[in-house]
């Protein structure tokens, strides 16, 4: 193997010499072993003598001008900085920003914005990614930018003008009018959500009548592939047939694996009954119903087992129903019904119906009895807050409120009551001390509210429960309604 070595004799004292071609002069000098070879004949002493002082003023040369590139290649590196300094100055903050934190700016700029029809403005993430490469990459590359609430409420497509009317500033509300346009280019931004999305769950509002189901078929196409990624929707009636009938129903095999919360809304009762609806009955993680429709009308078909909460706020159910439903649902954890006997119809067999878990209870009622009949049949030792309503009722006979079947719930259930309403109930129509004769009965309340007092003014009827009990308290107006604070402890 060749060395990269070279080795010279010098003539007078035959000593080796070695050299390293790499850091050789640029310039190619007499080699010494050529010229200077012992055997080289004709050559005095002093003439070697000579050719090596030549050689080495040569040698001294270049290495001056060495020190000149060098010097000068310093003065280059000290220019070049500052032109770096001088244009880092001059180019934006936000350029000079690492990506993790110029995705956090962008979402925050796009937070807030819901996916509501009609669009007539850009959405700010589509907006954002249109500024530069840079921007565009960031945006597609997360799929945060594009997880918003899809919402398509054609009832409540509405828009507020302000008109000067005299010294008076009049608000109206006019429909703001949309064509097949607006559709069109609802869907197209939609289906890029959802693609965007594919990693994340949808959340969406879909409310429509019968007649705008045509016109929306595309809409509800694209919602109904992604049944699988559905996590919370509220739905009309219609959108929730149209959905359950022509593209869900062909297939039972489809589950929505990872919805949790369903909301039915309608302002007009719809003309079809709702326990006909089974695309919810398999859902494996809902634990949310409520149920908003003007009228009464059954539940679809539900996971009963594992719901925690329950509400038919505005859809009155019957009270043989109702007791069938929570019978199947040993879950719950807060509960807001709206019950009701039809005329001719006898009450259910008091067949005990028990929620452990149950914390929140909102009972609404058009019939005293029924409150009767739930506090009778009704089991639910974590019990805290408790709101009655009596809709519906023009004879309150609120003093026939039996205490003996209250004392049975308080005791068969050792729930402690600390929060408790009276909604459309005078707490005054309590006969004699009946009013406070119940309050004792929650030793440990801690708040009472109540919209309708009666005679007189509130706070003093309020004030007046408070020295029966003897507590010292404070009370505060809300509007039409009074809340008053009650201090723990039973009556002294």
């Amino acid at each position: 193997m060749d060395t990269p070595y070279r080795v010279s004799l010098c003539s007078t004292c035959d000593r080796a010499i070695t050299r390293d071609p790499a850091f050789s002069p640029k310039t190619q000098k007499p080699n010494l072993n050529s010229s200077l070879a012992p055997s080289s004949p004709g050559l005095s002493p002093s003439q070697i003598l000579g050719q090596a002082e030549l050689q080495a003023r040569e040698f001294k040369k270049e290495l001056l001008q060495l020190k000149i590139t060098k010097l000068k290649l310093k003065q280059q590196q000290r220019a070049l900085v500052a032109f770096i300094d001088q244009q880092r100055g001059r180019v934006s903050p936000i350029r000079r920003l690492s990506d993790e934190l110029l995705v956090m700016i962008l979402l925050d700029v796009c937070r807030g914005f819901d996916f509501r029809f009609p669009i007539r403005e850009t959405p700010p993430n589509l907006a954002v990614s249109q500024v530069c490469r840079r921007w565009r990459s960031l945006v597609r590359g997360h799929d945060k930018f594009w997880c918003y609430m899809i919402v398509v409420d054609v009832l409540g497509v509405l828009e507020s003008t302000s008109i000067d009317v005299g010294e008076d500033d009049d608000e109206r509300r006019i429909v703001v009018e949309y064509d097949e346009r607006d559709v069109v280019a609802y869907e197209k931004l939609l289906l890029l959500e959802v693609t965007r999305t594919w990693s994340h769950l949808v959340c969406f509002d879909l409310l429509l009548r019968e007649e705008h189901l045509k016109s929306f078929g595309g809409v509800i196409a694209i919602l109904a592939r992604e049944y699988n990624r559905w996590h919370c929707c509220t739905l009309s009636p219609d959108a929730l047939r149209a959905f359950d009938g022509h593209f869900l129903g062909i297939n039972e095999s489809r589950k929505p694996a990872r919805l949790e919360k369903v909301t039915i809304m309608a302002d007009d009762p719809p003309e079809f009954p709702l326990d006909g609806i089974t695309m919810f009955k398999n859902a494996p993680v809902l634990n949310g119903w409520r149920q908003l429709v003007d009228n009464m009308n059954s539940i679809p078909a539900l996971p009963c087992w594992h719901l925690t909460h329950l509400a038919t706020e505005s859809s009155w159910i019957t009270l043989a129903h109702a007791r069938t439903l929570l019978t199947a649902c040993p879950a719950l954890v807060e509960l807001n019904v709206s019950l009701t006997v039809p005329e001719g119809t006898p009450f259910p067999e008091r067949t005990p119906i028990s929620l452990p878990r149950l914390r929140n209870l909102e009972l609404k009622a058009d019939n005293l009895y029924i409150i009767y009949y739930m506090f009778w049949v009704l089991t639910a030792p974590r019990l805290g807050s408790l709101r009655l309503h009596m809709g519906h009722l023009e004879d309150y006979r609120v003093w026939l409120w039996p205490l003996d079947i209250l004392d049975r719930f308080l005791e068969r259930s050792g729930c402690t009551i600390r929060n408790f309403a009276l909604v459309d109930m005078p707490i005054v129509a309590f006969n004699g001390s009946g009013t406070y004769q119940v309050l004792e009965r929650f030793s440990k309340l801690k708040t009472l509210e109540a919209n309708e007092i009666g005679p007189g003014r509130p706070e003093d009827v309020l004030k007046e429960v408070a020295v029966q009990r003897r507590t010292a308290t404070d009370y505060r107006g809300a509007g039409e309604w009074i809340c008053l604070p009650m201090p723990m402890g039973p009556r002294q």
